[in-house]
């Protein structure tokens, strides 16, 4: 039976293809779709009981279409399909971590990855009460403007997603996580904060943070709204170790403050941007990299891991703490990630673009996983590699792509960002698409 919410979304639909067969309405869909759909529909127990040769296959009653409720996508070109799902209430987009490809690989090819050049869908589906985006490499803006009904939001590690607009109309949230995404526009950011404060989970990227503040009155402003009960968040930082480490809006405040005055002090503000990358750079050259701390966390970790089968979220604060930023600043000691995170976040107070980027360090061990956390900073001439941590009598300072490869191994995505031109885009070899 077809709730008044999916009838009423179903008239808005206006590419319905009527009477086919003499029943229902029926849409047709393309042959990826269709086997995609099919398969969602035997996962609930629908068999249409068709060949994927009978012409019939690509066809869908709008009573089937209603039957599904929640979809994950992986390996999937074009969501246009979505628009004619009119119960669809969990969302999940996903693709593998880009940063474990190592180079050579193509995400094109790949069923593990999307490749979604338009996402605009999305928002028009009002009866979504939860969405999750991961590991994206194309999505750059969603606008939430018709998505009222939202419980649930997961966006994480989508480096290209820097816009997030009309996040004041939602309500009803009650988890909120995001990590790993370049926000620089959070639109209606107070009144999404207002929205949230009895949400149970409310973690927002620290790039959102600072796109909000740009001065310590802005800072302090903020602050002050926490203390009087008036918002509920903490911020996040993208880490290799339990995905990603939290921040409270105090310890956010602390920081901003103390690195925005230390930049005043050394008059970093009126330095060139090539000076105030140099000026980070050695910076991070001298806090200590915390190979003690490392070996006590390892052995921690492989004993709760024993314990609990699995990591409890009352343990995980303790066991990234060397990844934060925070922490990093606070102690003058991190790993290599913890590092990098602090480094980034100053230079998102001096307004330079960096990133955290995974990788495979070959000078460190023989395995193939990613064990090492560099960052790469966008420069006049384009965007250039630093590693301030590893080997401090060799200095890689403004490596190239093909420079740092010396060392590390890097991801196929890695490749195709080190070609990109000062406006974001790529020389031609590479098919994404961005939207």
């Amino acid at each position: 039976m077809v709730s008044k919410l999916c009838l009423t979304y179903i008239k808005l639909c206006d590419k319905i293809i009527p009477n086919l067969t003499g029943g229902s309405d029926f849409m047709n869909f393309d042959l990826v779709t269709s086997i995609f759909l099919d398969n969602e529909l035997r996962k609930i127990g629908i068999d249409r009981n068709l060949s994927i040769i009978s012409k019939q296959f690509t066809y869908f009653s709008i009573e089937e279409l209603s039957e599904i409720e929640s979809l994950t996508i992986q390996g999937i070109d074009d969501i246009r399909f979505l628009s004619y799902l009119p119960c669809l209430k969990k969302l999940k987009i996903y693709s593998e971590d880009y940063s474990n490809v190592i180079a050579g690989g193509s995400y094109q090819d790949s069923t593990l990855f999307n490749n979604i050049s338009d996402f605009s869908v999305i928002e028009s589906l009002y009866q979504l009460e939860e969405l999750e985006i991961v590991n994206d490499i194309n999505i750059q803006k969603i606008d939430f403007m018709n998505l009222v009904n939202l419980r649930k939001i997961i966006i994480a590690n989508n480096p290209n997603l820097t816009h997030l607009l009309n996040m004041g109309n939602m309500h009803f949230l009650e988890t909120v996580v995001m990590y790993g995404n370049n926000i620089k526009v959070f639109e209606n950011f107070d009144e999404y904060l207002d929205n949230t404060l009895d949400a149970t989970i409310n973690i927002l990227d620290s790039n959102a943070y600072f796109s909000k503040v740009k001065s310590v009155r802005d800072a302090t402003k903020l602050y002050e709204k926490s203390i009087s009960g008036k918002i509920n968040v903490q911020f996040s930082e993208k880490s290799g170790l339990l995905e990603y480490t939290t921040t409270y809006l105090s310890n956010m405040t602390e920081l901003y403050t103390k690195i925005r005055r230390r930049l005043q002090t050394n008059k970093v503000f009126d330095k060139t941007d090539e000076e105030k990358i140099q000026f980070v750079y050695n910076y991070g050259l001298k806090i200590k990299f915390a190979q003690d701390e490392l070996v006590e966390r390892q052995n921690l970790y492989e004993e709760i891991l024993n314990k609990y089968k699995g990591i409890p979220n009352f343990y995980k604060k303790r066991l990234s703490f060397l990844h934060n930023s925070y922490s990093t600043f606070h102690f003058n000691y991190g790993n290599c990630e913890g590092i990098v995170n602090l480094m980034h976040i100053i230079l998102s107070i001096l307004g330079i673009e960096s990133e955290n980027v995974h990788c495979h360090d070959r000078r460190y061990n023989y395995s193939m996983v990613n064990n090492h956390a560099l960052l790469r900073i966008k420069t006049f001439d384009g965007w250039f590699y630093y590693d301030a941590v590893y080997d401090r009598t060799k200095l890689l300072y403004k490596k190239t792509y093909d420079e740092i490869s010396e060392y590390v191994d890097l991801s196929e995505y890695e490749r195709e960002k080190s070609e990109e031109n000062e406006y974001g885009q790529h020389d031609g070899t590479n098919i994404r698409k961005f939207r």
